[in-house]
């Protein structure tokens, strides 16, 4: 399931969009933000400590590539904004961070389940493309990529799985499912990607 390749125009009517709604990366505290958590998207931690151009820029492509997803939608969520700090938080909270103020839908397609598992995906596979490696610290994108997962699967949109393995065989056999699930995604998410290579760079540059 490809995604499709972004219009010139909306390519650079949402990288328009992205700049204004990209705030100071120097801002040292971030207003708390309301609205239903399931909006956050995921972000990295560590210790506390001033962050490197470089781990700046690696956070910006990464944020990038969860962003250039949301330019798939049928409309930009309200509130649409990208994060990017410029030193580590106190609170050990989030390096970077695209968050909106619309909860997520209360009956989520099969449409918008490989939207949301692709988009959970991006950040990495953006980091894969443009510098050549991925870093840790992304264990809540994936977190969220098993639970849109698991909830695909089990809604019979993909292979068989099972929703309650009582043999050993049979959670081998999920282990397999969702495997070739996460490759396939990230498949897609990465030619998806490739093909919007230049505005992933433009906007890691915006934000």
């Amino acid at each position: 399931h490809p995604y499709p390749i972004l219009t010139y125009i909306s390519a650079f009517l949402f990288l328009r969009a992205a700049f204004h709604l990209a705030p100071n990366r120097r801002m040292g505290q971030l207003a708390a933000l309301g609205g239903n958590r399931s909006s956050l998207y995921p972000y990295a931690s560590c210790a506390p400590r001033k962050r490197s151009a470089k781990d700046i820029r690696r956070t910006s492509i990464h944020e990038a590539g969860h962003l250039l997803f949301f330019g798939l939608l049928p409309r930009v969520p309200e509130n649409l904004a990208v994060r990017v700090r410029s030193h580590n938080p106190i609170d050990n909270s989030f390096l970077g961070q695209v968050s909106h103020s619309e909860p997520v839908p209360e009956e989520k397609t099969e449409a918008y389940l490989r939207w949301a598992m692709a988009m959970y995906l991006g950040g990495t596979e953006a980091e894969h493309i443009v510098l050549g490696e991925r870093a840790p610290g992304t264990a809540i994108d994936t977190e969220s990529w098993i639970a849109n997962a698991d909830l695909f699967l089990n809604s019979g949109f993909g292979e068989v799985f099972y929703a309650r393995p009582t043999d050993r065989a049979r959670r081998e056999h999920n282990r397999a499912v969702l495997n070739a699930l996460k490759t396939e995604t990230s498949q897609s998410a990465r030619a998806f990607l490739n093909q919007n290579i230049q505005l992933l760079e433009e906007l890691a540059t915006v934000i």
